[in-house]
């Protein structure tokens, strides 16, 4: 499809979808749309450029898994505890649980009342184990909610080898550390959009289509997340 000029930066951050990927991720979006124009990677490169929010929230490089060598999806994922995602908000939820997956980055979100060993392993069976399969490596930091006896007692029984990084080596979990900031990056913007204050909950599902549509550069899965992961 051929875009007008007059519509041009419209498509490109002027809805929520758009999510301020940056250039790359911006432009892979016109090709997966199918939308053109003549001259449009100049086009994206000067409004992500003039952008205020892009330029606030400008995304960090991928950081690599230490130690991992994977072969399939789901393999081994990273799990974190986030939050309280908005301090000093009356809401029901206040935490989320973030896991990601290791080798594809596709990312899974489940909003958390508290944050607790409890919390934590349902969210690994509800949004992993249903979902995706049984993984064979779980990667955490060594916060009460991964270190205790429910979550050896998990990984004992589904034979997951659970690795705990150490709190002076932050880049061994940092792939699930980094979209912790992501997450924050989408709720400000949404927040400015008119999100309403303890309502950020309504919006994860949002921020997990967005996240999960980025385009995905590691060799030899140049691909979007979405289609690594579902086919």
């Amino acid at each position: 499809m051929v875009i007008l000029s007059n519509y041009q930066h419209t498509i490109l951050h002027g809805h929520v979808l758009g999510g301020h990927h940056g250039i790359a991720g911006t432009f892979q979006q016109l090709m997966d749309a199918g939308l053109w124009w003549k001259s449009r990677r100049e086009t994206v490169a000067e409004v992500v450029r003039s952008c205020l929010t892009c330029q606030k929230n400008r995304r960090l490089p991928h950081p690599k898994v230490m130690g991992s060598i994977m072969s399939r999806p789901f393999e081994e994922i990273s799990v974190d505890t986030f939050g309280p995602v908005v301090p000093n908000e009356t809401c029901e939820y206040h935490y989320l649980i973030v896991i990601v997956d290791n080798i594809s980055q596709f990312i899974e979100l489940v909003p958390a009342k508290t944050a607790t060993g409890r919390e934590a392993a349902d969210a690994i069976i509800t949004a992993v184990i249903a979902r995706h399969g049984v993984p064979e490596a779980l990667r955490t930091d060594g916060g009460r909610q991964y270190k205790n006896t429910l979550m050896n007692q998990l990984c004992e029984r589904l034979k997951l080898v659970h690795t705990i990084t150490t709190a002076h080596h932050h880049e061994e979990n940092g792939i699930v550390e980094r979209y912790d900031q992501e997450i924050l990056k989408h709720l400000r913007k949404m927040y400015s959009q008119g999100l309403k204050k303890g309502e950020w909950v309504t919006a994860v599902p949002l921020i997990i289509s967005i996240l999960n549509n980025y385009f995905h550069y590691m060799e030899p899965f140049k691909t979007s997340i979405l289609t690594l992961t579902k086919g």
